[in-house]
C-alpha cells in the first residue's frame, strides 16, 4: 500500500470508536471476544492499567481499570447499548462514542468485511449484528 492510499482517508461519520472500562483483564477479554463474535465490533483493543477517579454512591472512588476501544458502525450503537445492558459487569458503564471522521480506504474495507454480511453491503443497512455472545 502506498503512503498516498493511507493518507487518502474517506470522510465519514459512519464508523465510530466506542470506549468503555472494566475492572479486570478477564472481563475485558470476555467482552471483547463476545463483541467480535457477535459482529457488533470489527475490533476491540484492550488497554490495561488506567487509573480512574470518580464519584460513586456519594464518595470518591479510585480504581485501576481496563479500557476497551471498540471499532464499529454507528448504526450498531443502540444494539451495543442493549448488549452492554445485559453483559457489562458495571451498573453504570461508561459508553462513549466518537465518530471516525477519516478512515483509510483499506481499513474501511476491512471494517465492512468484519461487520457486514457482504463487503459490498451499504453500511447504513446494518441491522445490529447477531445474537451470539
Amino acid at each position: 500500500m502506498s503512503k498516498s492510499q493511507v493518507h487518502q482517508g474517506s470522510v465519514s461519520t459512519a464508523w465510530i470508536h466506542i470506549q468503555t472500562t472494566v475492572a479486570s483483564q478477564d472481563d475485558a477479554r470476555r467482552l471483547a471476544k463476545c463483541l467480535v463474535e457477535a459482529r457488533l465490533a470489527a475490533c476491540v483493543q484492550i488497554q490495561p492499567g488506567v487509573e480512574s477517579v470518580y464519584w460513586w454512591q456519594g464518595k470518591i472512588e479510585q480504581e485501576l481499570e481496563w479500557v476497551l476501544v471498540i471499532k464499529t458502525h454507528a448504526s450498531l450503537w443502540e444494539s451495543l447499548l442493549d448488549w452492554f445492558d445485559e453483559h457489562h459487569p458495571y451498573d453504570c458503564p461508561q459508553m462513549i462514542a466518537l465518530p471516525l471522521t477519516r478512515v483509510a480506504p483499506s481499513f474501511e474495507a476491512w471494517l465492512k468485511e468484519q461487520i457486514l454480511d457482504s463487503p459490498d453491503e451499504d453500511p447504513t443497512s446494518v441491522k445490529g449484528g447477531s445474537n451470539n455472545g
